[in-house]
């Protein structure tokens, strides 16, 4: 990294300004749904207001972290402001594109970046991220999505020198929203079956078991803790509810989908089916796209992962390692589960995985201008490097001019519950 110091610090900077400076010049006219912030706004801010804070098995807590819906409340209560608390959830957004900038940057540090290539993938990030719908709507928003991903980042990151400390850091994504523990049967599956790093049997489940134990640590342990010392639990049984949700809803989810596939009556849910066909006629090229970029992704790591176990060879893929490669185990099982099965397989839950494609298309573009360079000359690789930036600079005008002209702007309207 130290070649590309002063280009990661620039490079993220630079796009960390592009994107506040987006947010404040669309969230005036963003559609947000308001019927679902009002669920996961109005409690907690009626809580505050009254001064009657309490975490129940209710709309938002079940599906939202407390420290995710309280702060976005406090916020709102103490100012007065819907621009206010919208600039603080976009906060959330930066982040994530910060790391995924620093991630790229970190995995190919053996290529020195010339400052025409910095602004090259600034635009590639930038309008990849732009093209994901809802990406400027649903992270201004009360929830705790963005957040939650922002700690998938950071565990993608230390996963290579600790599966348990990476496996805390997904644990925390999943107390900030309760999607995420979507993703925790594939991690399973990860670390018992494939990152085998001890020297024995007897040591290497240990290490995978503690990793589970880890993954539930933030929200059975320390969050439940955390809120059961500040008095938010009315009841003893509203703390084993927060306590024990995610193993309890990990049960049930993976018995619902064992009954659907053994063909139970018990599991049927045709209006599940009804909401899943509706949903998916509404999605169009740039969502499907992204959908199978993310799912490509998944199975193609995930394989890579199977085969090299089986070859016990030192199978080296430029640029990935074991982080990207856990989150491809988990991702895989996240979207068989969402594509087929969940019975809430709305679009906004994709951002449980789907953010991760600002990265892989940017890293996709590096790799195919890498190829080229090498075989045709970097004059051929350079001119692939600017085709792809000004393709992805006319998909930033163009988003970004039917989110100004294109939507209801109904973001800073005021609820019946302000005063």
């Amino acid at each position: 990294m130290t070649s590309n110091r002063t280009q990661t610090i620039v490079g993220i900077t630079a796009l960390l300004t592009i994107a506040l400076g987006t947010f404040l010049f669309v969230i005036p006219h963003v559609d947000v749904d308001r019927v679902q912030e009002g669920w996961y706004l109005g409690v907690p801010y009626t809580q505050i207001e009254h001064h009657q804070l309490a975490v129940t098995d209710v709309d938002p807590f079940p599906e939202n972290g407390p420290q995710a819906v309280y702060s976005a409340a406090a916020i709102l209560y103490s100012t007065g402001s819907l621009v206010v608390m919208r600039i603080y959830q976009s906060i959330f957004s930066l982040l994530v594109l910060g790391l995924l900038f620093y991630l790229f940057f970190r995995i190919y540090q053996d290529h020195q970046f010339s400052w025409y290539e910095v602004a090259a993938y600034l635009v590639i990030f930038s309008s990849v991220w732009f093209s994901i719908p809802l990406a400027l709507v649903y992270p201004v928003q009360v929830n705790g999505m963005t957040a939650g991903f922002a700690c998938l980042l950071l565990g993608l990151l230390v996963f290579p020198q600790s599966t348990a400390w990476g496996m805390f850091c997904f644990g925390w994504a999943f107390s900030f929203k309760g999607q995420y523990l979507g993703l925790l049967p594939g991690f399973i599956m990860y670390v018992f079956l494939i990152d085998k790093r001890e020297k024995t049997v007897s040591a290497h489940l240990v290490k995978s078991i503690l990793s589970v134990i880890m993954f539930f640590a933030p929200k059975t342990i320390i969050l439940a803790g955390l809120w059961k010392a500040l008095g938010l639990f009315p009841t003893g049984k509203d703390l084993w509810q927060y306590a024990l949700d995610g193993p309890i809803l990990l049960f049930t989810q993976l018995q619902f989908i064992l009954g659907h596939v053994l063909g139970k009556a018990g599991a049927a849910s045709p209006e599940a089916a009804t909401r899943r066909a509706v949903e998916y006629s509404g999605y169009g090229l740039i969502a499907w796209g992204h959908v199978m970029i993310s799912v490509l992704f998944c199975i193609g790591f995930t394989i890579r992962s199977i085969w090299k176990q089986f070859r016990k060879a030192s199978i080296q893929i430029a640029g990935f390692d074991k982080g990207l490669t856990v989150l491809a185990w988990g991702g895989l099982f996240y979207w068989i589960n969402f594509l087929f099965f969940y019975r809430f397989p709305y679009w906004y839950n994709v951002f449980a995985v789907i953010f991760l494609n600002i990265f892989l298309a940017a890293a996709l573009v590096y790799l195919a201008v890498s190829w080229i360079s090498a075989r045709a000359g970097k004059r051929w690789g350079s001119a692939l490097l600017l085709a792809c930036s000004l393709f992805a600079l006319g998909i930033v005008t163009s988003i970004v001019l039917r989110a100004h002209y294109g939507l209801k702007g109904n973001s800073l309207e005021p609820y019946d519950w302000m005063q």
